[in-house]
């Protein structure tokens, strides 16, 4: 695999990992906010609307990014944010070190899934991540 060039390299790494850093504040603010999970989910999905359509909006290519995705990506769409929802809707029905466990353990269920569905043996660092994380 070809490397990219150092400047799109860090700049992918901070991206990460300011992602991994907002993402993981999911449920501090999720837990904090006196609303319930129907509100927040609301909320959240304007405020999420309006950024993505004005940043499609700023590049200008509303044409191809919007009317490129076709049906797949419609499809995508809404199983994220019904993914969303149930992830916010968790935050507010129980605690946010159960919701951290569950999702923390969805590579290892994707994993045996594809093991026992589609016959991809897990390699032994899926092992190894998946032991990790249940605490062995």
């Amino acid at each position: 695999m070809a490397r990219a060039p150092l400047t799109a390299r860090i700049a992918g790494i901070a991206l990460m990992l300011g992602a991994a850093l907002l993402f993981s504040s999911a449920g501090l603010f999720t837990k904090g906010v006196e609303a319930s999970a129907w509100q927040v989910i609301f909320w959240r999905g304007v405020f999420s609307a309006i950024l993505v359509f004005a940043m499609i909006a700023l590049r200008g290519r509303w044409r191809v990014e919007v009317h490129g995705m076709g049906r797949s990506g419609f499809m995508i769409a809404c199983i994220g944010a019904v993914a969303t929802a149930a992830f916010l809707s968790a935050f507010k029905l129980t605690s946010v070190a159960h919701v951290a466990l569950i999702y923390g353990a969805s590579p290892l269920i994707a994993a045996l899934l594809a093991w026992l569905l589609l016959a991809e043996l897990p390699g032994a660092i899926t092992w190894a991540g998946g032991a990790l994380v249940m605490g062995a």
